[in-house]
């Protein structure tokens, strides 16, 4: 079967537009595209180019974020927290201790204003003036007149027994 010259002319059409170019049968058949074969230096061009591209181009990971580095991050977070706990039950601590320590202060420097007073008393009650003020008045001691008083010459040869000597100076024995 041939073609009419109205399909004539739209093939004429159509080939002109690269479509089609030939009948076979009744059906139009489609032309194999011509492949323009390029120069070496456009291949070349074209390849440099290509590298130029993937080289300028930052590749992205498959993946972003992987398990293993989930749970190091889970892992440094649990570290992290539990050293913050630590160091405030630390803080704590030191501030309980401190406050003990405060304290025990307060009550030494209460303690040795106390040593100070009883100290202040102790001298006043001892003092050679109370003493004697204490024995002339109250026990009703005298001071020893010059014959009851006893001199020790250390250019005298000692007794064996002094305590006895003296015992018997003393009562008369």
């Amino acid at each position: 079967m041939a073609p009419s010259s109205y399909a004539e002319q739209y093939i004429e059409y159509l080939t002109r537009q690269g479509k089609y170019v030939s009948w076979e049968g009744t059906e139009a058949v489609k032309p194999e595209p011509e492949v323009p074969v390029p120069s070496r230096s456009a291949v070349r061009r074209e390849n440099r180019r290509e590298r130029e591209l993937m080289t300028a181009a930052p590749q992205l990971p498959q993946k972003l974020v992987t398990t293993p580095m989930l749970i190091r991050s889970a892992a440094i977070l649990i570290i992290i927290g539990a050293l913050l706990i630590a160091s405030v039950w630390m803080g704590a601590k030191a501030t309980a201790i401190k406050y003990s320590m405060n304290s025990l202060n307060k009550e030494n420097v209460q303690l040795r204003d106390e040593i100070t007073v009883l100290g202040i008393d102790i001298e006043g009650a001892v003092s050679f003036e109370s003493v004697a003020t204490y024995a002339t008045g109250s026990l009703g001691m005298v001071y020893p007149s010059k014959s009851q008083c006893y001199v020790i010459d250390e250019s005298q040869t000692v007794d064996e027994n002094l305590v006895k000597t003296i015992r018997e100076k003393a009562y008369g024995n």
